[in-house]
């Protein structure tokens, strides 16, 4: 489990795999490959893998 808070906007677009996210202290989603999740500059998301996931974050 990683929390990463951020300075700029991002978009998180999962590759391969899955990922467990909370945005903000929302409740935990599941995102699958092919799908993506974006936090707002200042939030802050916690994501929890429990096999490999490859995701890539764009910074706006």
């Amino acid at each position: 489990t990683l929390r990463f808070d951020l300075s700029t906007k991002e978009i998180m677009e999962v590759v391969d795999g899955n990922a467990f996210v909370s945005i903000n202290g929302a409740p935990e989603v599941e995102f699958k490959a092919g799908q993506s999740w974006e936090v707002e500059k200042g939030g802050y998301f916690i994501i929890r893998a429990e096999s490999p996931v490859h995701y890539v974050c764009h910074f706006e």
